[in-house]
């Protein structure tokens, strides 16, 4: 979905449940949407995020292993 759509259905919603205060227009209507409104693309980042606990595990168990010193 597109940012402008999911903007627009995001304040139908509110309008729909908000209290009628402040659903009034002057609380909500000042914010209009302004730039590109392609639909946000996140990359897949999970081998990174795996990569990084790994290596911090290892370093914890290399951590609390006992010191062997002659």
């Amino acid at each position: 979905m597109a940012q402008d759509e999911a903007l627009q259905t995001a304040k139908l919603d509110y309008l729909a449940h908000a209290d009628p205060f402040k659903s009034h227009s002057s609380q909500w209507a000042t914010y209009v949407f302004v730039g590109n409104t392609a639909p946000l693309e996140f990359a897949d980042n999970r081998w990174k995020w795996a990569a990084l606990l790994g290596s911090f595990l290892i370093f914890i168990v290399w951590y609390l292993m006992p010191k062997h010193r002659s």
